[in-house]
């Protein structure tokens, strides 16, 4: 029986190493494997939640499609740089400024976009449509202003403010300045802006 029992047992010690060699590569091949898989699956949920919420975000916006053709109606009509050089002066004049040049460079219409292909996953389809929406007559165009003053800070930041506010829709790209008086209490400021219209 001693034997029979060795025999058993070195067959079984051979087994074990057998499945060691073979079996346990292929084991940690497959738990690999899983990991990928549900790190893929928390990527396509991820995915569908933002393929959800770009799809409401899609429907608000042509929900407000009429609203937002409202706001370009209120846009002047035409660039009117002589208006707009005697609005930015007076704002300078208003708050202490002194304007020194003003450069107006009308920005090129881009080209009209190429539709986007249609998004697909998980069985929803989520279209451009509502960039698509908006005609050229909707389309703002852009005038860039390069305005030089001089004054003290406290007059530019009150001269911002009134930009702000002010009936022409401004957005601001670029501001500096640097000192100009002895005193170090005149700096000469530069402002680049964009000012649209239809």
């Amino acid at each position: 029986m001693g034997t029979k029992t060795s025999l058993m047992l070195l067959f079984l010690i051979i087994s074990v190493g057998i499945g060691l060699i073979f079996v346990k590569p292929k084991y940690e091949d497959v738990k690999i494997k899983q990991k990928s898989v549900d790190g893929k699956k928390v990527l396509v949920k991820e995915l569908e939640e933002s393929l959800s919420l770009l799809k409401k975000y899609n429907d608000r916006y042509t929900e407000r499609e009429q609203d937002i053709s409202k706001l370009y109606k209120v846009l002047p009509q035409g660039k009117n740089t002589a208006e707009t050089l005697n609005q930015l002066e007076f704002l300078n004049f208003q708050t202490g400024l002194i304007l020194e040049s003003v450069n107006f460079t009308e920005v090129a219409q881009q080209a009209k976009a190429q539709p986007q292909k249609a998004a697909e996953t998980g069985g929803q389809t989520v279209t451009p449509q509502a960039s698509q929406a908006l005609s050229e007559d909707f389309r703002p165009k852009i005038l860039t202003i390069d305005l030089k003053s001089s004054g003290s800070y406290e007059s530019f930041k009150a001269f911002l403010s009134a930009l702000e506010t002010h009936i022409r829709l401004t957005d601001v790209q670029k501001i500096s300045f640097s000192e100009k008086g002895e005193a170090g209490d005149i700096f000469q400021f530069s402002l680049v802006g964009n000012m649209y219209y239809r």
